[in-house]
């Protein structure tokens, strides 16, 4: 927890030399947090997206995939030479009631060929302020 009082959770996924790695809070304009991939082809652009349910088992079959941005526009991730990006991303949750629960999982796809680059293991978040 940071001295302002806002949690943070986050999620991460590895695959041989490459990461993704996703933190957020819940703050009083919404949800804002951050998108960190690394070892990923250099000067290249992708997308963070997640996909939620509501089943809180530990495994996440939810596959409504949502590109997660600045609000409701979609921001790419684009590398630098080293084939690391980050970007600060927010989405309101204003309308999520404190205590709500669901299992969460993330993926980073090629902006340009769609195709899955990283993938997260499942999360339970629970929204808490």
């Amino acid at each position: 927890m940071r001295a302002d009082g806002k949690r943070y959770s986050s999620a991460s996924g590895h695959r041989a030399g490459q990461s993704l790695h996703f933190g957020g809070r819940r703050g009083v304009a919404g949800g804002h947090g951050f998108g960190h991939v690394n070892g990923l082809v250099p000067s290249h652009s992708y997308l963070l997206q997640r996909a939620v349910d509501t089943t809180l088992d530990g495994n996440c079959t939810s596959t409504m995939w949502l590109t997660l941005g600045k609000g409701l526009v979609a921001q790419s991730l684009t590398t630098d030479d080293t084939g690391t990006a980050r970007e600060d991303l927010f989405r309101n949750l204003a309308a999520l009631p404190t205590g709500s629960r669901f299992d969460i999982h993330f993926r980073v796809i090629d902006a340009t060929t769609l195709a899955v680059a990283l993938e997260s293991g499942c999360y339970e978040y629970t929204v808490d302020e």
